[in-house]
């Protein structure tokens, strides 16, 4: 996969590939829930969402845009790349095997 920061759009959510250099986008994702942020970490696409009140952390296939992992966030925090100028981390569950989340 070609290098490049990945970004969200907040509006008709999606999630996009820069190159870094020239600001030209690489490729498009269009997830099906609204995204409110992207990380590209340990050569892991993730992102978060916040939909009705539950929000969680997926891991994404950047070639496909299917999730294949879920990270669910307790009752009352959110992902988010708002204003609260909070950092907050998320400590990754050890994996068991490699299933599939459904969508």
């Amino acid at each position: 996969m070609p290098l490049g920061i990945w970004v969200e759009q907040h509006r008709n959510p999606k999630m996009h590939q820069v190159d870094p250099k020239r600001g030209k986008i690489l490729r498009n994702i269009e997830p099906n829930r609204f995204v409110t942020g992207v990380t590209y970490v340990a050569k892991e696409l993730w992102r978060g969402t916040w939909e009705e009140k539950k929000s969680d952390l997926r891991r994404v296939d950047p070639q496909s845009a299917e999730a294949l992992e879920l990270i669910e966030m307790p009752q009352g925090v959110g992902v988010s790349g708002g204003t609260s100028g909070m950092v907050k981390g998320v400590q990754k569950p050890k994996r068991k095997s490699k299933a599939v989340l459904a969508q």
